[in-house]
């Protein structure tokens, strides 16, 4: 019984920093896209415009580069999450 317990308590921390992961890179990612809607590229045609001028400034480049990349490490989190669940099982 204990052994279970132990597992038990070693597999709920590996999925509560699993799932914490998830939410934190979700919310770093909403906040960049927030960031870019509002500093960065306005709707309708005066967003166009307005998009000439801010098309270059580098904190925009930093703050798109920043979403890209969490969207990738993003992919990246669920996909060994699954391949890890699949090992788990497997055993």
């Amino acid at each position: 019984m204990e052994k279970i317990t132990e597992k038990f308590k070693m597999y709920s921390k590996k999925i509560f920093i699993v799932i914490a992961t998830i939410l934190i890179v979700n919310f770093a990612q909403w906040i960049c896209i927030q960031f870019m809607y509002t500093y960065c590229s306005k709707p309708g045609f005066w967003g166009v415009i307005e998009n000439i001028l801010s098309l270059g400034s580098p904190i925009c480049h930093f703050v798109n580069n920043i979403q890209y990349n969490l969207s990738n490490y993003y992919i990246q989190l669920w996909l060994t999450s699954g391949l890890s669940i699949i090992g788990l099982l497997s055993i």
